[in-house]
């Protein structure tokens, strides 16, 4: 049995962005398939949560959210529920940039803790992240009293964080606006 699964979040309501982001075209192709492609490098179980049926596509299960309407929290709760491994790499399909190095440490690091992510300075950053499946309860209980922010959850668990640079920060950029796909097509054209 693998220890790790990989869950992206994806099909949310994108407001600021007008349409799906992870069907957004970046660079020729839709923004999701470039964290596909660098967690099928990984040998990781992937899986989508999403209630949209477009993301077929990409031959990877789809598992609609186990409470509807709840953003990344409810996705994160989805994981858990779902999830056959001890552990959960959650992943948002609006972060092209994300690749393995970065990855790396999170997944060989995991074990000593229920819950670890990224900080730059004390910032806090959801994904990517690993969050143990133990941690159902807890989720829950934030879903239950409508505490639905996901750096909250990770503040009040206490996560165990590694730290990242300012040069590394270009790999945790999430893309949410048409503008900001442009700006990273002119970097990548560079």
């Amino acid at each position: 049995m693998k220890k790790t699964e990989a869950y992206i979040l994806a099909g949310g309501k994108s407001s600021r962005m007008g349409q799906d982001k992870g069907l957004m075209i970046v660079n020729h192709q839709p923004m999701i398939s470039y964290i596909i492609s660098f967690l099928a490098t990984m040998s990781l179980p992937i899986h989508i949560i999403t209630a949209e049926k477009s993301y077929m596509r990409f031959g990877l299960p789809l598992i609609a959210d186990t409470i509807p309407n709840m953003g990344p929290l409810g996705g994160l709760y989805t994981a858990l529920q779902h999830a056959q491994s001890p552990y959960v790499l959650l992943l948002s399909c609006d972060m092209p940039l994300l690749n393995t190095k970065i990855l790396t440490p999170l997944l060989s690091d995991q074990e000593k803790d229920r819950l670890l992510c990224y900080k730059l300075g004390e910032q806090i950053f959801p994904f990517p992240a690993c969050y143990h499946v133990s941690l159902k309860t807890e989720v829950l209980k934030f879903l239950h009293e409508k505490k639905l922010k996901i750096t909250t959850f990770l503040k009040e668990m206490n996560a165990r964080s590694i730290d990242f640079t300012k040069e590394q920060m270009v790999y945790f950029t999430n893309l949410n606006s048409p503008t900001e796909i442009a700006q990273i097509e002119k970097l990548w054209s560079k």
